[in-house]
Formats: structure tokens, sequence, C-alpha cells
């Protein structure tokens, strides 16, 4: 799909995993490299990395002292808090949110851009032009996508539907429940091996994670009265409970203790397991170098 060039990727989910891993607001770049470079990445790939997630707007970085501390963008946020059980379900008011648009082929780059951003604000496809969500958040897409030309356009307003049977055919064809069901059903094997072998790598263990999580941060979360049967984000979400509880037993206790021996420790800012990562309130900034 065409977003799939500006997702997340596994690389630089590692990245983001370490606010998870920590349940930390803000971490500094100390800290991310310690972590990392115990699961075998290079102190330099380390800040490549973070550099090119500051550049896409995944990260905000601010000062403190001689170290360079980040955040998780707003966009990555609020998504990020839904594997931490923090999402609410929205209400249906008996209409979508909606984004339309219009842009050229010629200007690709912007249209997977608007598509990548609506992705994780929660809106979907409906049709080509057309994105739905029940979020009001289609203003924030819109300004994390950036401008449109003079050949481009994307506006705001609503979708509503003629009635609630309607409103469900609308939600299965833009959440695309089939294939939302299908890739759930693929995750399941994957995630009871990890979870009966106790010699699982930490790095099998997040490959497995990752795929979890960059489904789990991509999903709706539907009210049930759009959902004719199980809502995929429940089963997901049981999933993602199992991934987790692995991590606790197994892996925590390491990752802390790295953590805690990183200069710059004393910066990390945690968050209660169970309550909602604060995302950084300012654009990001231009990358300072990590030390």
């Amino acid at each position: 799909m065409a977003h799939e060039r500006y997702r997340v990727t596994r690389a630089g989910f590692d990245v983001v995993s370490v606010f998870g891993s920590l349940s930390a607001a803000a971490v500094p770049g100390t800290v991310i490299t310690a972590v990392l470079t115990e699961r075998g990445w290079t102190a330099s790939n380390v800040r490549n990395q973070v550099t090119r997630l500051l550049e896409r707007g995944v990260l905000t970085a601010e000062r403190a002292g001689r170290h360079a501390v980040y955040r998780l963008a707003p966009a990555i946020a609020r998504r990020f808090n839904s594997i931490r059980g923090c999402a609410e379900t929205p209400a249906y008011d008996g209409y979508f949110y909606a984004i339309f648009y219009s842009i050229p082929e010629t200007e690709r780059g912007l249209r997977d851009r608007l598509l990548y951003a609506a992705r994780y604000g929660e809106f979907h496809l409906l049709r080509p032009g057309v994105l739905i969500g029940l979020s009001d958040s289609a203003d924030f897409v819109l300004g994390t996508t950036g401008e449109a030309s003079p050949d481009s356009w994307m506006i705001t307003g609503r979708v509503t539907p003629a009635d609630l049977s309607e409103a469900r055919r609308m939600a299965a064809i833009a959440f695309d429940f089939a294939d939302m069901w299908k890739r759930i059903g693929e995750l399941r094997g994957d995630v009871a091996k990890v979870v009966g072998d106790e010699a699982c790598s930490g790095n099998r263990y997040f490959d497995v994670f990752y795929r979890a999580s960059s489904e789990f941060m991509q999903l709706p979360h539907l009210p049930a009265e759009l959902v004719d049967g199980p809502r995929p984000e429940q089963e997901l979400g049981a999933l993602m409970g199992r991934l987790s509880a692995v991590f606790e037993r197994r892996y925590r206790q390491d990752v802390q203790a790295t953590a805690e021996q990183a200069s710059g420790a004393d910066l990390i800012e945690y968050v209660p397991r169970g309550e909602p990562i604060s995302a950084a309130d300012t654009p990001a900034q231009p990358a300072p170098r990590s030390r």
C-alpha cells in the first residue's frame, strides 16, 4: 500500500519500543542507545535511526544539559497508548468524520504522507478521495501531512449514512474487517509459539511484538453498534496482553537495569503502567547530537 513507504519500520519501532519497555514519556538518547545495543545494535546505528525518526516527525527532541531527551510525537503517542490499554472507544453519533482529497499522481509523495498520517489518526479509506474515521482529528492529520500544492486539495467534513445498516457497510469497507481477521489469525500462531517457548530470544520476541503492535496501532477502536460480531481490537488486544506478560516475565528486569546504568538515566520520565504516555506538545526539532 502507498502509506507503507512512510510507516514506522522495524528498526524505527525498536527505538519507539524503548518508551514502552521502560513505561516512559521521555527518554534520553544515551538510554535508548544503551537498551538497543543490548539487542545487538551499534551506537551509530541507533543515532542514525533516531535522526531519521526526528526528521519524519515520529520523535521530538529537547536539550537537558549535555543530553538529548526524546518524546513521542502526538500521532504516534495516541496509537502507542492503545497498546498500553489506554485507548477509549469513540462513540458513533450518526456520522463519520471525513477527509476529502484530490491529489494528482505527480504528487504521489503528498498522497502517501496523507494516507500514512490518516492511518495513525484513525482514518481509513472508504474509496479513493474519501477517508473516514470516528475521531475528530482530521485537522491534526492534515497538519501532519503538510501543505498541498495548487494542483491538490484536502478538506475536512462529515459523511452521514442513511441508517445504521449503511454505517456498518461503510465501516466494513473502510476498516477492511475481512483482511483484518485474516492477519489476526496469522498472528495467533506466532504469539502462541513465543508464549510457549521459554528459550525464545529477545529478537524473536520483538519480531512478533512488532507485527502485533503495528497491527494494533493502526486498528480502529469501533463502537459495538458498527461491528456485526466480535470486534477485532478485542481479539488483538488479548494477543497483545499475552505478549506483554511475556515481556514482564522474561525481559523487563534486564531492560530496566540496562537503562538505569546508562548516563542520563535520571532524565527518564516514567509513567505508571496502565496510564497513557503523554505526547510532545511541540513540533519536532532538528536532531541534536545524542551523547
